[in-house]
């Protein structure tokens, strides 16, 4: 795993829980998140991660953008505009079998206003029991607590959290 995390601020809460439930079903299920954003994830466009050096992920919801819900490993980037046929043929039908309320790949190449390029492959995502708050996580770039969100979108890089507190 690295030494660095990347916070997503604001998911939709049904989107990780559908991957939730299918990856507890099937612990081994690879299955995704499309950060809504036209730039790269530079970290990981830089230096994709991998199953055997993934990249710890935490996310709040749309719901609670004060609060970290969520956890994962990041196992692979992709850019969605440079996916080939095989490739995206194949996250389709997962996207369709498992996570439903994504409603496919979106924004991807020739498909939309290019708002979208970032494609996170994600294993072992797990809803935290008693959420902590999203100043609990400490940025790489300044190494000072992450700041309140009142709206959701974005991502940052934080170093990983030892111990989640309540």
């Amino acid at each position: 795993m690295r030494d660095y995390a990347l916070f997503i601020n604001g998911i939709y809460e049904v989107v990780l829980d559908d991957i939730a439930k299918a990856q507890a079903a099937d612990p081994g299920l690879l299955l995704y998140l499309q950060p809504y954003a036209g730039s790269a994830i530079a970290a990981l466009r830089d230096s994709p991660p991998s199953k055997d050096d993934s990249v710890l992920l935490y996310a709040s919801t749309t719901s609670d953008l004060e609060r970290v819900h969520y956890t994962a490993e990041i196992v692979r980037w992709d850019d969605k505009t440079q996916l080939g046929p095989a490739r995206r043929n194949l996250i389709e039908r997962r996207l369709a079998q498992y996570q439903p309320t994504e409603d496919g790949l979106y924004d991807a190449a020739g498909d939309g206003d290019g708002t979208s390029i970032n494609l996170l492959t994600v294993r072992n995502i797990v809803k935290i029991p008693e959420p902590f708050p999203v100043e609990h996580l400490i940025k790489v770039s300044d190494n000072q607590p992450h700041g309140k969100r009142t709206t959701a979108g974005g991502w940052s890089y934080v170093h990983p959290v030892s111990q989640p507190r309540a």
